[in-house]
């Protein structure tokens, strides 16, 4: 009788993985179906928050890279995988979506990771860094005119770009520049 009850109050775990939360105290009485602990499985998922503006960008399946922990501010993700689910609800002006990637399993559940993701594409003009030089607080790029003289004229740069095909570091440039534009050295 007592091994059977024994038996009968077992408790067993659904799935292997880390132990988030416990809360019941020790000797409480329980429920069947009742919870008793809360686990993350071993299946990692990584949760994004994106503004709303993002939302009819993403996709399942698009590509995820995630930055590591360290305040670095280093562009070198430690991790890359690809998004799995979109909900098709905003919250709080915010899209959700799920992602699988590699090393999610060092992170602690809920932390806050740096992700790159793909949101949408646009036309842009990228020159070499070596293009662009500064004089008097502001950025310039030498251009070519049609005689063939260079003048120099102020530019907006933007973000670096990366061009993993390319060993040079770029740039992108968000005004003073148009397309057909010829760029000289400086």
């Amino acid at each position: 009788m007592i091994t059977q009850q024994v038996q009968e109050g077992e408790v067993l775990a659904p799935a292997n993985g880390r132990v988030l939360a416990i809360p019941v105290t020790a000797g409480s009485v329980v429920m069947p179906g009742e919870a008793i602990a809360k686990i993350a499985a071993n299946a990692y998922v990584l949760r994004l928050e994106l503004p709303e503006r993002h939302a009819r960008f993403i996709k399942k399946g698009d590509p995820v890279a995630i930055g590591g922990r360290e305040m670095s501010g280093s562009d070198v993700p430690i991790g890359k995988g690809s998004i799995t689910l979109v909900y098709p609800e905003l919250q709080d002006g915010r899209v959700i979506a799920d992602a699988q990637a590699e090393g999610l399993g060092k992170y602690f559940v809920g932390e806050r990771v740096l992700v790159w993701i793909s949101a949408g594409k646009r036309q842009t003009i990228v020159v070499p860094r070596a293009y662009l030089f500064q004089r008097f607080g502001l950025d310039y790029a030498r251009l070519e005119e049609k005689d063939g003289k260079a003048i120099d004229i102020v530019v907006q740069p933007g973000q670096p770009a990366r061009f993993e095909e390319h060993g040079t570091d770029f740039v992108e440039v968000l005004g003073g520049l148009k397309p057909g534009d010829r760029l000289v050295r400086p």
